[in-house]
C-alpha cells in the first residue's frame, strides 16, 4: 500500500532553489504484498512544508497487481501542487507517473524500485529509486517504516518565475515590503525518503471480496543537488485502499 507524504516541490523554501524531483513520493506502505493474481486501488491526500517555506498540497491514486505471492507491479500517478504560488509565478504543478515492484521474501520484510517520470513548468524529469519497508503484519494493526533512495535527472529543464518578500537569495536582510522576483531551473537531484505510520485494516477475513483500510502516516524527504543544496521537507497524509 502506497500512501504518501507528498513532498514533491519546485520551490525549495526561503533559498529560492529548485531541485529536480523524485517520481514516487515518500514510501508510505507495509511490507505485504497483494498476492498472487489479485489487485488493489486506493487514493490519498497528503499535506507537506519545509521549515521556513513553501507548503505543498497533493492527490495520488494507486493501482497495484500481484504476480506472485512475494512479487507486484504498482502504478502511482500523482499530482502535488505549491500553495504559496503568486499570480506572476509559474505554474506551481508537479505531474507524475511512478511504476514500481515490490519483493517480499518473509511476511515482514520487503524492497522496492521504482522508475518514474514527471513534468512541470521547469521541464521533465526521469527518476529511478530502490528501497527497503518493515512492519508488522496483523489483521488488526499494522505498523511500519520504510526507507527509500532516490536520483533524479531533468530532461530539457528550463527556467521557472517566482516572487517572494526577500530580497537575498537566501531568503534573509529583507530590506522592503515589496515582492522580489526569481528566475531558476533545476539541476540534476538526489536524495532519500523516511516514513512511518499505520494501516488499520476494516476486514478480518481474507477471503472476503472487498478488503478496505485506511492508513496514516508522517514522514520527510531530504534532498540534495550538484549545486550542493539541500532541503528538507515533512509532513503527513491519510488515504484508503480496498484489496480484490
Amino acid at each position: 500500500m502506497r500512501f504518501v507524504i507528498l513532498v514533491l516541490v519546485l520551490c525549495a523554501a526561503c533559498n529560492t532553489h529548485i531541485y529536480s524531483p523524485p517520481a514516487g513520493t515518500v514510501p508510505v506502505e507495509g511490507p505485504a504484498v497483494v498476492g498472487a493474481g489479485q489487485r488493489s486501488a486506493g487514493a490519498d491526500v497528503a499535506l507537506a512544508t519545509a521549515i521556513f517555506g513553501p507548503s505543498v498540497v497533493g492527490v495520488r491514486a494507486t493501482y497495484r497487481h500481484g504476480l506472485s505471492d512475494q512479487l507486484e507491479l504498482s502504478a502511482a500517478p500523482s499530482a502535488v501542487f505549491i500553495m504559496e504560488s503568486g499570480p506572476g509565478d509559474s505554474h506551481g504543478g508537479i505531474y507524475g507517473l511512478r511504476g514500481g515492484l515490490k519483493y517480499a521474501p518473509v511476511r515482514h520484510i520487503s524492497g522496492t524500485v521504482g522508475l518514474g517520470a514527471g513534468a512541470s513548468a521547469a521541464g521533465g524529469f526521469l527518476s529511478p529509486d530502490f528501497g527497503l519497508t518493515l512492519g508488522w503484519e496483523n489483521r488488526y494493526l499494522v505498523p511500519f517504516a520504510a526507507a527509500r533512495m532516490f536520483l533524479s535527472a531533468p530532461i530539457a529543464p528550463r527556467y521557472v518565475h517566482f516572487t517572494t518578500s526577500d530580497d537575498a537569495d537566501s531568503g534573509h536582510d529583507d530590506r522592503d515590503s515589496d515582492p522580489d522576483y526569481h528566475r531558476r531551473r533545476p539541476h540534476f537531484s538526489y536524495g532519500f525518503q523516511l516514513s512511518t505510520g499505520l494501516r488499520v485494516p476494516f476486514y478480518w477475513n481474507a477471503e472476503v471480496r472487498y478488503r478496505p483500510s485506511l492508513i496514516c502516516a508522517v514522514g520527510g524527504i531530504f534532498l540534495l543537488d550538484t549545486t550542493q543544496e539541500r532541503e528538507g521537507f515533512f509532513g503527513g497524509a491519510c488515504g484508503f485502499e480496498i484489496g480484490f
